[in-house]
């Protein structure tokens, strides 16, 4: 597919099942320790970094904090929807 201009092209390439399974897997272990890492408080990302066992902040870790799925549990946990006040 191209746009109109013909200034980009998107190619969709089929992915087998299994691959898929095996990185949604994947990612869910590494949300899970980015969780972990988090316990019940805030964290700086470098502090994340330090508590899953990097020396510094990789590019995975960036991406994954940055990424809708991050922010879907941060307003998904936040004291204002878990029915709280919001200076806990």
């Amino acid at each position: 597919m191209t746009d109109t201009g013909r200034s980009s092209l998107t190619v969709i390439i089929p992915v087998h099942r299994k691959f898929i399974t095996e990185a949604i897997k994947r990612d869910a272990g590494y949300q899970e320790r980015i969780l972990s890492a988090l316990g019940s408080g805030s964290l700086r990302l470098t502090e994340i970094s330090a508590a899953m066992g990097y020396l510094g902040i990789t590019k995975k870790l960036s991406d994954t904090v940055a990424g809708p799925w991050f922010l879907e549990v941060c307003l998904c946990n936040s004291p204002a929807r878990r029915g709280g006040s919001s200076t806990e």
